[in-house]
Parts: C-alpha cells; structure tokens; sequence
C-alpha cells in the first residue's frame, strides 16, 4: 500500500509542522498553472492532500500507521502462477476522467480568477501608490510654497528693517551733521566775539593811552607854563613876562 508519509516524503516521526511544510512545499510545487498546463498533476495532488488530511489528524494518523504496521507484519504468500487481470487503464474510465476535466476546470478557473485578483490587486496597489505618490508631491509642493513665502515675508520684513535702519543711520548722520555745524558756528561765533573783545579792549587800551599822553602833555604843559610864570615873578615881579 502507498504510505501517507511517502506520499508526502518525510519520515515516520515527522512533526505536524514539518508535515504542514511538506503539504504546502508539495502544492507550491504542483501549482495551479502546472494543473492548467498538464491534468496528469491533478491526481498527485489530490493524493497529497489526502496524505496531509490522514496525516493531520491524530486519530486518522494512528489508524493509518496500525494499517501500515499490519502491511508490515503481515505473512508473505507464495507468488501466484496464474495471470492476474490487468485493470484497464485510467483513461477508459469515463468517471474517472470526467472529474478530472472538472478539477481541471475548476484548477484553470480558480487560477484565472486568482490571475485576475492578483491583477486587479496590482492596479489597485499601482492606483494607490500613484494617489499617494500624487498626494506626497501636492503636500511637497504646498511646503515648497509654504516655505518660499516665508522666506519671501523674511527678506520683506529684512528689507523694511534694513531701510528703517538706512533711514536711523541718516538721521542720526544729519543730526550730527547739523551738531557738528551747529557747534563750529559756535565756536566760530566764539572766536569772533572774542577778537571782537580783543579789538575793543585793545582800542580802549589806546585810547586809554592817548588819554594819558594827553593828560600828561597837558600836566607838563602846566608845570611849564607855572615854573615860567614862577620865574617871570622872580625876574621881574610879575607873572606875564
């Protein structure tokens, strides 16, 4: 009899997991595009998952390994003479083929309607991804905006500062301009009034001069005209000579 475990290919003492693994290996190899491709598949595959149904459950498992055990055990006959009927082949029967035509079917329709899932997944993945590639490039687009604003705002907030400092600076430069004036008028005013003093003190100085030469003229004047009245009286007694 052909064993589950062979079926499957893994060994007597293999694990549920290693049994999963086997089953899913086995139907990844016998895929759905082989099935459409050659029906021979087909019945391989029924077999393997009929091998993983006995395998995966506990009670089916352990009756599959008593039949197996007993197969084992069981005595060897002597070979028979006679002919046995040979079965005819699978092909004649018309059951037999007619489910496979169905499987095969059914195999080609679930793959084109994967085929299609899958597509129509693709489309709808490529359709969201344009939406978001379209979405991120909007919103880099409105920060790119967003940003060149601000620095737009910045330069004109820079520039108005700049000029409100230009407009301080010549103030302040104009001011200083008309202090510095201001204070060499002054001190030209300063100067002038003090040559102005200068000019005066030194005319009232002169003529305080003249005033004295004069004066002083005019005492020695006296004093000689008195020492000549004074010697008139003595010559001749008598003041005019």
């Amino acid at each position: 009899m052909d064993s589950a475990y062979k079926v499957l290919g893994v060994p007597g003492n293999a694990t549920l997991q290693e049994i999963t693994q086997a089953m899913q290996d086995a139907l990844d190899h016998y895929s759905h595009a082989k099935m459409a491709r050659d029906p021979d598949v087909i019945p391989r595959q029924i077999a393997i998952r009929e091998a993983y149904k006995i395998l995966s459950n506990e009670q089916m498992r352990a009756a599959h390994d008593r039949k197996l055990q007993s197969y084992v055990n069981r005595p060897r006959s002597a070979p028979k003479i006679a002919m046995e009927e040979v079965p005819p082949p699978w092909y004649t029967n018309f059951l037999y083929v007619g489910t496979l035509v169905v499987l095969s079917m059914f195999a080609i329709g679930g793959y084109m309607a994967h085929a299609r899932d899958k597509a129509r997944a693709a489309q709808e993945a490529t359709i969201l991804q344009e939406k978001k590639l379209a979405a991120e490039a909007l919103a880099l687009e409105d920060a790119e905006r967003r940003r060149a604003e601000e620095r737009l705002a910045r330069q004109e907030s820079e520039n108005k500062a700049r000029e409100r400092q230009m407009a301080a600076d010549a103030s302040n430069s104009l001011r200083s301009a008309m202090l510095a004036e201001s204070m060499a008028q002054t001190d030209m005013q300063r100067k002038a009034d003090a040559l102005q003093r200068e000019k005066l003190r030194k005319e009232s100085e002169a003529k305080s001069e003249e005033r004295q030469r004069v004066y002083e003229a005019q005492r020695r004047l006296a004093a000689d005209q008195q020492r000549i009245r004074e010697l008139c009286y003595q010559q001749y007694r008598r003041f005019p000579c």
